[in-house]
């Protein structure tokens, strides 16, 4: 009976050793294989990464040129808006409205034959642009027969001859107006001065007269006095001269 017992132990001992030693040996390709799946697996993490992080690099490429454009956008806009305010400003509205930066009517100038002659500026009405807010001024003086000859701007001309007024300002429209020196003399002295004249009794005559590239040409004589009556933009002037007997 013992025999039987000592036997049966040893048998199972034996088998336990046995499957002891099979599993053994099963769990070390299993340990092993894992280990090399285990790296397997971190080097397709790795190189996924690699992939990533490079589609990544190359969309920051791509993109930097939308975003400068974006950037550029807004300078653009400022660039558009430039005349827009130029529009509004009141050198813009100055001309819309008609008005001129300058407070005076423009001048006049004679070139006849190497000679320059400022006529001179009697009565007018002009409109400027002063803080922002328009002007209109109105300035009176004597009537063009109502100067003494010797005080007057003279042209000098040897007979009938073509003359031409510019202006600092183009003129748009003119009337020109002529009376006799004789008959400017003759009322003088009828009433007492020059200053007293009646100027609707002196008779005058209307002068053909052409307005080109803002300059007034017409045909003058010795012996007259003349006046422009000059409408501008801005408003209108008179400017008077003679051109004494030869």
């Amino acid at each position: 009976m013992k025999k039987r017992t000592s036997l049966l132990c040893m048998f199972v001992a034996l088998a336990l050793a046995t499957l002891l030693g099979a599993s053994a040996c099963a769990s070390q390709p299993g340990a092993s294989g894992g280990g090399e799946r285990a790296e397997q697996q971190t080097e397709v993490v790795d190189r996924v990464s690699q992939e990533e992080s490079a589609d990544n690099d190359d969309n920051t490429q791509g993109e930097a040129p939308e975003a400068q454009g974006e950037k550029d956008e807004p300078a653009s806009e400022d660039t558009e808006k430039g005349p827009e305010a130029s529009e509004n400003s009141p050198a813009a509205d100055s001309q819309q409205s008609g008005a001129n930066d300058s407070a005076n009517p423009p001048e006049a100038r004679i070139e006849l034959a190497g000679e320059s002659v400022a006529p001179l500026a009697c009565g007018s009405t002009w409109t400027f642009m002063q803080d922002g807010e328009l002007m209109t001024v109105t300035t009176d003086a004597p009537h063009p027969v109502q100067y003494a000859a010797e005080g007057m701007p003279a042209v000098r001309l040897e007979g009938p001859e073509t003359v031409t007024v510019s202006f600092d300002a183009p003129a748009a429209n003119v009337s020109v107006e002529r009376w006799s020196e004789a008959d400017i003399a003759a009322a003088a002295a009828l009433s007492g001065s020059p200053h007293s004249v009646d100027a609707a009794g002196v008779a005058s005559r209307q002068v053909d007269a052409t307005v080109a590239d803002g300059a007034v040409s017409f045909e003058a004589k010795p012996g007259f006095r003349y006046a422009l009556s000059v409408a501008f933009v801005a408003g209108e002037a008179t400017y008077a001269f003679t051109v004494p007997s030869v």
